[in-house]
């Protein structure tokens, strides 16, 4: 089935659509939610999620970034598709930030984890994912029930770093 008339468009959507749907089957796994997605790539995902989950939303973030560049100069910034590609990356983006701020919530109210490795590390999360959701406020054509969620994600990081 195409998604657009142009092949190059249709392409990248596709290819934005097939990232996004192992990253979520593999988020709702990690969540008890039962999933036809190849094990392999969802252990792999999980394990990217659970250890370098930066890595894994800023990757997602620049490559689907780019594809939704693409898409837009066919279709327009105002075309439906191209707005629930965009939102669907962010929501994305989300799920797998969420894993680190939750942990960061309940971890680093404990003074003596805040100041361990762990609590380094953590407060390195924190910081990475403001970026990455900052950048996606500013950059990325949200709708208004996205963009309410990634400004919650960011109110918590902040309440998070400055308690």
């Amino acid at each position: 089935m195409r998604i657009f008339e142009d092949y190059e468009a249709d392409a990248r959507a596709k290819r934005i659509i097939e990232g996004i749907e192992a990253i979520s089957a593999t988020i709702g796994l990690m969540m008890g939610v039962e999933t036809d997605i190849d094990e392999e790539i969802t252990s792999e995902l999980s394990n990217l999620i659970r250890e370098q989950p930066l890595i894994l939303a800023q990757d997602l973030m620049e490559i689907n970034e780019k594809s939704l560049y693409k898409i837009q100069n066919v279709v327009g910034f105002t075309d439906e598709v191209y707005k629930q590609l965009s939102d669907s990356t962010a929501i994305c983006i989300l799920g797998i930030l969420n894993f680190p701020l939750q942990e960061a919530r309940l971890t680093l109210k404990n003074p003596v984890v805040e100041n361990s490795d762990r609590g380094r590390k953590l407060r390195m999360w924190l910081h990475g994912s403001f970026k990455i959701l900052d950048y996606l406020k500013k950059h990325y054509e949200l709708t208004n029930q996205v963009r309410l969620p990634v400004d919650d994600s960011i109110k918590l990081i902040n309440d998070i770093k400055y308690k």
